[in-house]
C-alpha cells in the first residue's frame, strides 16, 4: 500500500477520534443541565398512570455538526482502505456497505468479476481482501439491520451528505435500581414494574414511563420523585454515544485487519 494512503487512513482516524471525544463532551454538557423536567398523568378510574416529558433545552445543532464530521471521517477511511486495496482504482471505488446479499452480487461482486466499473472492481473477486470486505456487510450478521454497525455508519453517513443528522432527546437505558425514580402516594399500591419508553425521539408530552396501581383507599395520589435517564440519539435509528463508540471499534478493527491483509502482499 502506497504510504500516503495508509498515512491518509490513520489521519483520519485520529480526526474522528478527536470529534468523538468532543461530541461525548458535549452531550455530557447537556445531561447536566437538567434539560427537561416531567409530570404524571394519571388515569383513576383505569388505574394507568404515565409519566410525560418536557424538553427545556432542545440538543444544540452543532451536536449534529460533530456527528456528521466524525460519521465522515469513519466512512472515509473505510473507503481510504479499499482505494489503498485497488491497485488502479476509479471513481467509483468505495468500501460498499449492502443490506441485501442480492445487491451486493449484482452491484459489487458481478462488476468485479466482469471488470466492469464497481466499487471493488480491480479486486480479485475470489481473493481474502474481497472476501473481507464481503464478509462485513450487514446482511451477514447475526442481529437486526438497525444494530448492525456499519449499517448505522451508511445511514448516518447517507444522511449527512444532505442534511445535519438528526440530534433528538430520547430515552434509551433501561430502568434499574440506580437511576430508577421513586413511585410513591398514598391509597394506591403499584402493580408490576414500570416500563420505560425507549428508542424514540421525545418531543414535549412524550411518554417516557407507563404502568399500573390498583386504588386502596378514598383519596389515591401517584407521586413521583427523582429524574429519568434521558439520552441523545443520532439520526433515524437514535444512535447513542456509546452506539458511536461501537461503530469506531468496528471501523478500526476493519482498517486493521486490512492493513495486516495487504501486508501479506
Amino acid at each position: 500500500m502506497d504510504a500516503a494512503i495508509r498515512n491518509g487512513i490513520l489521519a483520519k482516524l485520529a480526526r474522528a477520534d478527536q470529534h468523538l471525544e468532543t461530541l461525548t463532551s458535549e452531550v455530557g454538557a447537556w445531561g447536566e443541565g437538567v434539560p427537561h423536567t416531567y409530570w404524571p398523568d394519571v388515569d383513576y378510574n383505569a388505574g394507568r398512570y404515565s409519566i410525560r416529558i418536557a424538553v427545556k433545552i432542545p440538543p444544540p445543532i452543532m451536536l449534529s455538526v460533530t456527528c456528521g464530521d466524525f460519521v465522515h471521517c469513519l466512512r472515509s477511511a473505510l473507503d481510504y482502505l479499499v482505494c489503498g486495496m485497488v491497485k488502479k482504482p476509479s471513481k467509483r471505488t468505495a468500501f460498499p456497505i449492502y443490506s441485501q446479499r442480492d445487491d451486493f452480487f449484482c452491484g459489487v461482486e458481478l462488476p468485479a468479476r466482469r471488470k466492469q466499473r464497481g466499487a471493488l472492481t480491480g479486486l480479485d473477486a475470489d481473493g481474502v481482501l474481497f472476501a473481507m470486505v464481503e464478509k462485513l456487510q450487514p446482511y451477514n450478521g447475526p442481529h437486526r439491520l438497525r444494530d448492525h454497525p456499519l449499517y448505522l455508519l451508511g445511514d448516518l453517513s447517507n444522511a449527512d451528505k444532505h442534511r445535519a443528522i438528526l440530534a433528538s432527546a430520547a430515552g434509551h437505558q433501561p430502568l434499574t435500581e440506580v437511576n430508577t425514580p421513586s413511585f410513591t402516594g398514598r391509597d394506591i399500591e403499584y402493580v408490576g414494574k414500570a416500563e420505560y419508553i425507549i428508542g424514540k425521539p421525545l418531543e414535549h408530552g412524550a411518554e417516557v414511563v407507563r404502568g399500573q396501581f390498583k386504588v386502596t383507599g378514598p383519596r389515591p395520589q401517584v407521586q413521583v420523585t427523582g429524574q429519568f435517564p434521558v439520552d441523545i440519539g443520532f439520526g433515524r435509528f437514535l444512535v447513542t454515544i456509546e452506539g458511536l463508540k461501537e461503530l469506531r471499534k468496528v471501523v478500526h478493527g476493519t482498517v486493521e485487519h486490512g492493513l495486516t491483509l495487504l501486508a501479506g502482499y
